[in-house]
């Protein structure tokens, strides 16, 4: 890695400044390159490469300053493949993300706000038996109903939506 920015008459050397989030700053008469090295043990494959959020941050502001070095066979010197590529943030058309998202996606989905009962309206109860609703008190989510029965009698429950069915009115 060395070798190739000798070889392009540049002089590697540390980042000045713990902050650059780089391996290295090289220069030459037309500036400085930050780059980031990242070395791989073998060839570079579909796995890729990654940078951290910081890296990737720091690539966005320095542009064409940022340089993102991928070198294959890293451990043998004789072997190694540099590819220097200037702003990796600025190439970016897209964003992929592999089956490990799987496991940060919620529990579930949003759920559509449930009908809420009316006057008038028909509901089968939690028991299975029909009725008319005669009243609702309540503006959010916890709702009395009184209801008919198509026996005669009254009742009264919080609606539970998930237990209960408002039925299409009869027409």
């Amino acid at each position: 890695m060395l070798a190739h920015e000798h070889a392009d008459h540049r002089l590697p050397q540390p980042p000045r400044d713990d902050a650059s989030g780089c391996s290295l700053e090289s220069v030459d008469g037309s500036g400085a390159r930050y780059i980031e090295v990242k070395g791989l043990s073998g060839p570079w494959t579909e796995n890729g490469v990654w940078l951290s959020s910081g890296q990737f941050d720091r690539a966005q502001k320095l542009g064409d300053g940022f340089w993102l070095y991928v070198v294959e066979y890293a451990l043998d010197e004789a072997s190694s493949v540099v590819h220097p590529i200037c702003n990796p943030a600025g190439l970016i058309t897209q964003y992929r993300l592999d089956p490990g998202w799987r496991g940060l996606a919620s529990a579930s989905l949003p759920q559509a706000a449930p009908p809420r009962p009316e006057v008038g309206g028909r509901i089968l109860m939690e028991d299975g038996v029909e009725g008319v609703i005669t009243g609702v008190e309540g503006e959010s989510l916890i709702l009395s109903l009184q209801v008919k029965m198509l026996d005669g009698t009254k009742r009264q429950a919080f609606y539970q939506p998930n237990k209960m069915k408002l039925l299409p009115n009869e027409g």
